[in-house]
């Protein structure tokens, strides 16, 4: 006597659920299931605490009967938890006795992935799809894409019977750790390689285009490489339309090989010749024989045609061509002769309309040209332009009102000797419409002053029907930043429209349905890992109860998104129960916060070669707060020549830990704070060495992508100023300094690129404040002003103009005393790539830094830059500047250029050759460096 029952379900499908009931009675009759209680419960499968843990989630316990319609209902929640995966309970009676067996998986959250046997190139690929930075669980389902995409890695290597294998290892009952266990085998070889189908005489050459060859791994991409150049190997000995048609790829597991088979469809052999042709080269026209010409029935015919579209196309209206087919080498090519009569270029004289040129102000004849085509801006005749010009100017004409205008085709009127053309065009503007009455129905929160407004339009103005469109788009943003985001029109506007009788007016009628006014409601942010939910929450610019304004909702998913912390932003509004509000779940994706960078670059200015490896890592988002710890450093290798041998005289450094912390204080803004090591030359004529450490914290607040402020609380550095070659007569001594100082900043950007800008500008003002009860010495106490400006103006296609200017004032806030000499032989020089080419670098200084007590400077830079092709261009440029020491004006410099430049993407590649003018003249100096002016 024995009975069995099962019941599961799979959560790889939540909405069924699977039961099934097997009873099996003997001779001796049956018991029922539900009648005595659960002996044991047992799994063959699951490890003993996740036997524990689900048979309580199912409420199954020893010395209980079994209730099937409450593990039923249990099931279904386990199923809803997510937390449980293909569980099945069985129910088995034995000797009178009930038994229980469990199988299923428990649900954990990923916490560590391990990979065993994997190449580090399949590593680094399959990392990069599989992010373990995202939420994930432990169930084998989630890890398929894993799986095959290390199958179809190594599938790419040639290993095509490469096993996959996952094994997971419980940590605690809420995550495990899986490792990925990847067994390579042998690579799957060539074995046999047969190219079908194509001409005898060019097999074995076009065997050699498919890059395999026998007993080399194969490989799928290298083989469609193959088929490629096979195509190509085709149409380049005239054989356009023969094409590989199939490829036969058959694997041989039992001796790890694959034989590959191509079959090849060969069509008629075609060679095109062009004679006759002047405007255009042999290869502008062949490109116009393309596979999809070749395909059809009579290709020759087809090209005639598009040669005629191509040259009437650029003002050639009377080409024509001479079609002449032979056969050649006994039949085995078709040779299609093109024989070119280009005839003359024709150039529009004149365009004269039925009415007058001008019509209530509208001059028709510019009208037509600014709707045209570019090769009829240029006067050139093309009659398909000249149509689509027609067309346009009918267009422009109905936008400005005219309803009713006709424009009808252009009638051509050839000169005597083909080479001119008056066009005559018959049109009819009829009357203008005007907007007379603007009504709005259904206004009950706004004025209808306040939505004339918004809407854009205004009595009096031409009706345009696109510009009605454009306002219901307008006025429903009005409304949804209002407040008002289901604002609806009850019909649209464009079909309330009503033209008066004379066409000379029309009217328009706004029916607005402006729904409720919501407020904002429950705000929940989902996918958040390690950062905490009040770094989203302080950028969004509303909360809980504030009114709904559509505009700051769409502003918020630019502003979360500008953290830098997410790789998703994307903000899900939803009406909630309740009248009037609106509740609005942040969905975001977390990115890596650890960020790094290495790498080594130079720059080059006479008389140093500058080399310079750098290394930096930050981490983004210490304590989950969107907070930043960095530490940057870089060497300077400054190469010189002495004699006849290269030398590095001394060596440069900089370091640099930082820390920034958005919204310190509980304000909006970020204080970010520096700890800095540095040590530079900026003066090479006398070798002068400026070595310094320096503490820094400045609060930073952005007001928007363009304008940001700056306040600098306090900077403290140590500067020692040591000149290894000192001017005849002057001491060198090193120079120690403590200043410490405070000042404001602001910085307006306004590039339509940071690294290469072609348009708009850059501004930027820094002041400082030294005074000893800022730290600094007893002796210094000054006011330093700094006033930089870019300028970057298009002009035409490939000319550009950028514009440097610059400004400079420093004075000693106490009598006798100088300026410090760090900023006077720093911030406070000329010369060099940066401010004067042709000049040394900072030689245009004052004369005597331990008496100068104020200063002046100014500095401008022009440069036009022309662009020859592609991203390569060629410069020339000037650049002046002048020193005021007491201000007392010293001689001006000045230095002229010829330069190189080239576009990267981050700035574009600079050589330059400049020529000093002035007493401080040098001969022709090089530069070479990356960035923008």
């Amino acid at each position: 006597m024995g009975w069995t029952f099962a019941i599961g379900f799979n959560l790889n499908n939540f909405k069924t659920i699977y039961f099934c009931l097997f009873l099996a009675v003997a001779a001796s009759g049956a018991i029922p299931p539900d009648s005595r209680p659960v002996s044991e419960i047992v799994s063959e499968e699951m490890e003993a605490e996740d036997v524990t843990a689900l048979a309580q989630a199912l409420g199954i316990k020893v010395g209980s009967p079994l209730a099937y319609s409450e593990v039923d209902r249990l099931l279904q929640e386990a199923g809803d938890s997510g937390k449980w995966t293909r569980v099945f309970v069985h129910s088995i009676s034995e000797g009178g006795k009930l038994k229980i067996l469990l199988k299923g998986i428990r649900v954990r959250r990923l916490r560590n992935l391990e990979y065993s046997g994997v190449d580090d190139s399949v590593l680094e690929e399959v990392r990069r799809k599989f992010r373990t930075d995202e939420e994930r669980s432990t169930d084998s389902q989630s890890f398929l894409p894993l799986r095959q995409w290390l199958r179809e890695a190594y599938e790419e290597r040639g290993y095509y019977f490469a096993s996959v294998q996952l094994r997971v290892r419980s940590v605690n009952p809420e995550e495990a750790d899986v490792e990925v266990l990847v067994s390579a085998g042998k690579p799957t070889r060539v074995g046999r390689l047969l190219v079908l189908g194509g001409p005898e005489v060019e097999g074995e050459a076009l065997r050699e285009q498919i890059p395999l060859q026998k007993g080399e791994i194969f490989s799928k991409s290298r083989l469609s490489e193959g088929t490629d150049r096979v195509n190509a190997y085709l149409r380049a000995n005239q054989y356009p339309t023969s094409r590989v048609v199939d490829t036969d790829v058959r694997f041989l597991s039992e001796s790890n090989t694959v034989d590959i088979t191509v079959r090849i469809k060969m069509g008629e052999r075609f060679q095109f010749r062009f004679i006759g042709n002047t405007v255009f080269d042999d290869v502008a026209l062949k490109a116009l024989v393309t596979d999809e010409v070749l395909s059809q029935s009579d290709p020759g015919s087809r090209v005639v045609q598009l040669v005629e579209k191509k040259y009437r196309s650029v003002g050639y209206p009377d080409c024509t061509i001479q079609l002449n087919k032979t056969s050649e080498e006994q039949g085995k090519l078709t040779a299609i002769e093109l024989a070119i009569t280009e005839g003359e270029r024709v150039l529009i004289q004149s365009v004269r309309f039925s009415n007058n040129r001008e019509v209530n102000g509208i001059d028709l004849e510019a009208l037509f040209y600014e709707s045209a085509p570019a090769v009829l801006e240029r006067r050139l005749y093309w009659a398909d332009g000249v149509l689509e010009a027609t067309a346009a100017m009918q267009a422009r004409l109905f936008a400005q009102g005219y309803l009713n205008a006709r424009v009808g085709d252009p009638k051509a009127t050839f000169s005597s000797d083909r080479r001119r053309v008056d066009l005559f065009i018959d049109a009819d503007l009829g009357t203008q419409t005007r907007l007379g009455k603007i009504e709005f129905v259904g206004n009950g929160s706004f004025p209808s002053e306040k939505l004339l407004e918004a809407s854009g339009l205004r009595t009096g103005t031409p009706y345009n029907k696109e510009a009605v469109a454009q306002a219901s788009r307008d006025l429903f943003a009005f409304y949804s930043n209002a407040g008002y985001p289901l604002m609806k029109f009850i019909e649209p506007a464009e079909s309330t429209v009503q033209v008066s009788i004379d066409s000379q007016w029309a009217s328009i009628r706004f029916a607005i349905d402006e729904g409720e006014r919501f407020k904002i409601g429950t705000i929940q942010i989902e996918g958040l890992r390690k950062t905490r939910g009040q770094v989203v929450l302080q950028e969004l610019g509303f909360e809980t109860g504030s009114p709904y304004e559509g505009r700051k909702v769409k502003q918020a998913e630019e502003t979360v998104s500008l953290l830098g912390l997410f790789s998703r932003v994307e903000i899900v509004e939803t009406p909630a129960q309740s009248p009037g509000t609106m509740n609005i779940r942040v969905l975001v994706q977390e990115t890596r916060p650890g960020v790094g960078e290495i790498g080594f670059g130079g720059v080059y200015e006479e008389p140093r070669l500058r080399l310079r490896p750098f290394l930096g890592v930050a981490y983004r988002n210490v304590s989950g707060m969107n907070q930043t710890a960095s530490v940057r450093g870089d060497l300077g290798l400054p190469i010189s020549r002495a004699g006849s041998e290269l030398q590095i005289p001394f060596v440069e450094y900089s370091t640099v830990l930082g820390y920034r912390y958005p919204y310190a204080f509980n304000l909006p803004m970020t204080l970010a704070t520096q700890l800095a090591f540095d040590r530079v030359e900026v003066r090479p004529a006398e070798q002068t060495i400026l070595t310094r450490a320096r503490i820094e914290a400045r609060l930073e607040k952005k007001f928007s992508s363009k304008l940001t402020a700056i306040y600098r609380l306090i900077r403290v550095e140590r500067t020692t100023t040591e000149s290894f070659r000192p001017a005849a007569g002057s001491d060198s001594t090193p120079f120690t300094e403590s200043i410490g100082s405070t000042g404001p900043g602001i910085i307006l950007d306004l590039r339509d690129d940071i690294f290469n800008p072609r348009r708009g500008s850059f501004h930027s003002l820094d002041l400082e404040l030294a005074s000893p009860l800022l730290f600094s010495q007893s002796n210094i106490a000054f006011f330093l002003a700094l006033f930089r400006n870019s300028f970057y103006v298009p002009v035409g296609k490939s000319l550009s103009l950028v514009v440097f200017t610059g400004l400079g004032f420093a004075q000693s806030l106490q009598a006798g005393t100088p300026i410090a000499r760090a900023r006077l032989v720093n911030e406070l020089s000329l010369g060099g790539q940066g401010s004067i080419r042709g000049i040394a670098p900072r030689a245009l200084t004052a004369s005597d830094p331990s008496s100068t007590s104020s200063i002046a400077f100014y500095n401008a830079r022009a440069e036009a830059n022309l662009t020859l092709f592609a991203d390569f261009g060629v410069a020339v440029f000037f650049d002046t500047g002048q020193i005021f020491p007491g201000f007392i004006p010293t001689t001006r410099s000045d230095g002229v250029g010829l330069g190189l430049r080239y576009k990267t993407p981050v700035g574009p590649v600079v050589i330059d050759f400049a020529q000093g003018l002035g007493p401080l003249a040098q001969n022709v100096k090089f530069y070479f460096t990356v960035g923008t002016l």
